[in-house]
C-alpha cells in the first residue's frame, strides 16, 4: 500500500509536532520531557538522574530535577513520519538518527538542506550532537 501522506498532509496538523533542541537544564524544578534523549551533567543529593557523564538516556516517564541536577536534552524517541530540520549539523554517525529501525548517517546532507527542508520516513530516534545549539528539528507525530 503506498504512503498517502504527503507535505499539506503534515502540515494541515500543526499542533502534531514535538520541538527538538538542544537545551541545558539547570534548575531544581525543571522537567525533562517523556521520550526526551537526554545526557546526566551534573548529580545533586539526593539526585533524580542517573550517574553523571557523556551517556545518553530516554526518560521514560518525565523527570523533575532536583537541587544540584543538571541534565542536557539533545533528542528525542517517537514515531515521526517527518521532520523539518534548520540549520543542520548532523553528527557523522549512524546511530543518532534512526530511520525504520535502522540508523541512518544524515551528516552527508548538512550543506546541502535548506533551512524548513521537510524530509520524509519512520524518525523514531533523533539527536543533535550536544555542541549545535542553533539546530532545531520539528518532529512531525503521525
Amino acid at each position: 500500500m503506498p504512503r498517502a501522506i504527503d507535505e499539506k498532509t503534515i502540515q494541515s496538523y500543526p499542533d502534531s509536532f514535538e520541538i527538538i533542541k538542544v537545551t541545558a537544564l539547570t534548575s531544581a524544578g525543571n522537567v525533562i520531557p517523556q521520550n526526551s534523549i537526554y545526557i546526566s551533567v551534573a548529580n545533586g543529593s539526593p539526585s533524580a538522574l542517573p550517574t553523571a557523564g557523556t551517556t545518553k538516556h530516554v526518560a521514560i516517564a518525565p523527570i523533575t530535577l532536583k537541587t544540584g541536577d543538571q541534565a542536557t536534552i539533545v533528542g528525542m524517541v517517537g514515531r515521526f513520519p517527518a521532520i523539518e530540520v534548520y540549520n543542520p549539523a548532523f553528527a557523522d554517525n549512524s546511530t543518532d538518527v534512526v530511520v525504520n529501525g535502522k540508523g541512518k548517517n544524515l551528516s552527508v546532507f548538512n550543506s546541502l538542506w535548506e533551512d524548513g527542508k521537510l524530509t520524509y520516513g519512520l524518525f523514531e530516534r533523533i539527536v543533535i550532537p550536544t555542541a549545535e545549539t542553533d539546530m532545531i528539528i520539528l518532529a512531525y507525530k503521525a
